[in-house]
Formats: C-alpha cells, sequence, structure tokens
C-alpha cells in the first residue's frame, strides 16, 4: 500500500509541474465557477497560494521537522520551493531517512483540502503534518523490508515470489564515446532467466552509460509485465542520485524517465552491488560493445 501510495504522489508532483491539477485558477480557466475558491481561507486557489503561500500551507511548513525549513518558507513560488526542498534534511524524530518529506507533505495537503471539500472533514495544520510523516514511515518500512528480501533471496519464505531482480551495468570508450549496456533478470532464488545488451553511440560519460542501462532495464521488465522490480547496479552514484531524486549533470533526462518508468511499478528498488557481484553484466555489456565495433 505504501509503495502505491508513492506511486501516486510521483504522478501528482508531475501533474503540479505539468499543470494539470484541478486547483481554482485552473477551473476558471476552463470556465467553471464551483470550487474555485481556497478551502482555507477564500482567496484565490493558485498553485503556489495553495501549497505555499496559504495560512493553512504556512502553518504546516512552520511545524515540519526539517533543519532549514526556511528554504521553503522564504518563498511564494512552488517550483522554487520543489528546487529548494532538494537540500531539506529530515530531523529526528521523524525517522524518515530515505526520502525527503516534502512531497508527502505536499501531497497530504491536496488530500486534506479535497476531503474538507468533498467530506466536509476538517483536519488543522498538525493533524495534516502527522498524517505525512506516518505516510513516509510506511513507505520507509515497506522499501527497507524489500531490502531485506532481496538480501535474503535463498529464502523463499521472506522473499516476495513477484519481485525479479535485475543487474545492469554498462562499459563505456571515450574516444567514439560509445557504450554496451546489458540487464540480467534474476529469479527470487537467484537464477538467471533473461538477459539482454545493446550499443549505444554519443554517450557522453560511464555515469550516462549506467544510466542507459537501467533505463533499458525498466523498459525491458515494463514489456514483460513486471511489476515489481529490484535494478542492482555498481554505479554507486547513479543508485544514490536515484534514489535521492538528485539530479546529475549531462543526464537529466534520463534520470526523469527513470522516475517516469517507475511510476508504472508496484515495487521499484535500486541498490548498489560491487563489481566482483556484477561479472556476468559487466562481460554482457562488454562483449556488447565489441559485437558493435566489430560489425563497423
Amino acid at each position: 500500500m505504501a509503495t502505491t501510495q508513492l506511486n501516486q504522489i510521483r504522478v501528482f508532483l508531475w501533474k503540479i509541474i505539468k499543470g494539470a491539477l484541478p486547483i481554482g485558477a485552473n477551473l476558471e480557466a476552463r470556465g467553471l465557477t464551483a470550487n474555485t475558491k481556497c478551502v482555507f481561507c477564500g482567496l484565490q486557489e493558485t498553485l503556489d497560494h495553495l501549497f505555499i503561500s496559504c495560512q493553512f500551507a504556512t502553518s504546516v511548513w512552520e511545524a515540519a521537522p526539517f533543519s532549514n525549513v526556511q528554504a521553503t518558507l522564504e518563498t511564494t513560488n512552488f517550483t522554487s520551493a520543489l528546487q529548494a526542498s532538494r537540500k531539506l534534511v529530515n530531523l529526528p524524530p521523524t525517522g524518515v531517512h530515505l526520502i525527503s518529506l516534502f512531497p508527502w507533505i505536499v501531497w497530504t495537503i491536496w488530500l486534506t483540502r479535497n476531503q474538507r471539500i468533498f467530506q466536509n472533514r476538517e483536519f488543522d495544520g498538525s493533524a495534516t503534518l502527522t498524517k505525512a510523516i506516518t505516510g513516509a514511515r510506511e513507505w520507509q518500512q515497506a522499501q527497507q523490508e524489500v531490502h531485506r528480501a532481496i538480501e535474503l533471496q535463498t529464502d523463499p519464505e521472506i522473499q516476495p515470489t513477484s519481485t525479479i531482480i535485475i543487474n545492469t551495468d554498462a562499459a563505456w570508450k571515450e574516444k567514439t564515446k560509445t557504450a554496451g549496456i546489458a540487464w540480467i533478470f534474476y529469479d527470487v532464488n537467484g537464477k538467471p532467466f533473461r538477459q539482454g545488451s545493446g550499443t549505444e553511440e554519443w554517450v557522453s560519460s560511464p555515469i550516462m552509460a549506467e544510466a542507459l542501462a537501467i533505463r533499458e532495464a525498466l523498459l525491458q521488465a515494463q514489456g514483460h509485465g513486471h511489476i515489481n522490480i529490484a535494478i542492482r547496479s555498481d554505479a554507486q552514484i547513479l543508485i544514490r542520485a536515484i534514489n535521492g531524486r538528485d539530479q546529475i549533470k549531462g543526464i537529466y533526462g534520463i534520470l526523469q524517465d527513470i522516475h517516469n518508468l517507475t511510476c508504472y511499478l508496484s515495487t521499484s528498488v535500486f541498490s548498489f552491488i560491487s563489481r566482483k557481484d556484477n561479472v556476468a553484466a559487466d562481460n554482457l555489456a562488454k562483449k556488447a560493445m565489441l559485437n558493435f565495433f566489430n560489425c563497423m
């Protein structure tokens, strides 16, 4: 349930960024007049107002357990707040350390708004913040359980039977800006049952090559109908960026593709493994690049 909620939040943030959220200002622009004012204060309901500058939103952000919450309070623009949220650090005793609380708070403000409109139920800022923290904790607990299950692959009673483990790797040649990418699918018992490889041209860096390998692995998983995925890569910086939703210069578009593809999954875990545990995928990637040059 927690993982499904995270996917909902990802789609929700995507709608905000694309201007597709049915807030008051958008409804008025379409000629609709019902429920177009802010339910918390009666002013015009815009994106920036609802989530940042409304007195209700401000009460939530002021109590939010961030070490540098002023980054959010000092702006009245949602896009700026979203960008600043990358620097927010969750404080104890929330116990949430795998993900920022920012998207959970925004999502819960939206839920609270909808409950006032459609269910006539009211929650104050404190209750809204508590619900956001609880949701983030539940997600984190679910992710930790999946990680433990992956580490205990040999125990079928613990490992979810539907989880597919995918090792990815890439080989990159700087002179030609060419990369070989590879992916290997494993079942819960650690047995490979599907693999593939390919080549990419105009690849500017090894980390871009690794990102392309992960993106292709997700596309392959989607094509075969897998919805519980555990990606493993020896590109530690890349895995940290994906899990923290950070950006890496030069591969922003690929990272965005990876995040978008996870919206269609029930479970998505990205883990770092050592090179010695990724030899098979490494050999497959190198072979793909070698075959590419032999065919030229």
